[in-house]
């Protein structure tokens, strides 16, 4: 049973209008010299997925890593949506169909000035423990 998409989904719920930041699961397509009105947005991005069975249950290890996208200058903007992020994530009694959310922690984070010089980049990692219900 794959338990990585239910966690995405659980993610971008929890997400998805409770920051400020437009929520994607894809990097939205913006021509070059994008704006800054498009700014800021996080990605739900790439998963990792362990075992985490027990005697009698099935589950799963899940690590999703977001992205953060800003223009702001500065790292300010990022950090401020990280934070909020933290606040709704870590240790979030999540709600996924069909599984119990045993736990969601956040892991690391790391903020970077991409190479054109005005785009800030965040990258999170929180890691989701569950069980089939």
């Amino acid at each position: 049973m794959s338990f990585e998409f239910p966690a995405q989904q659980a993610i971008y719920t929890a997400l998805n209008g409770n920051i400020a930041a437009t929520v994607y699961d894809d990097v939205p397509i913006l021509p070059s010299g994008q704006p800054a009105a498009n700014f800021p947005y996080v990605v739900v991005g790439e998963t990792t997925a362990a075992p985490w069975d027990t005697d009698d249950r099935t589950g799963a290890s899940i690590t999703v890593t977001l992205h953060i996208w800003s223009r702001y200058a500065g790292m300010k903007e990022a950090k401020q949506i990280a934070s909020a992020i933290y606040a709704i994530l870590h240790r979030a009694s999540l709600t996924i169909t069909g599984n119990h959310a045993v736990d969601c922690l956040y892991e690391f984070s790391s903020f970077t000035t991409d190479p054109d010089g005005e785009t800030r980049h965040g990258v999170l990692r929180y890691r989701i423990t569950l069980q089939d219900a």
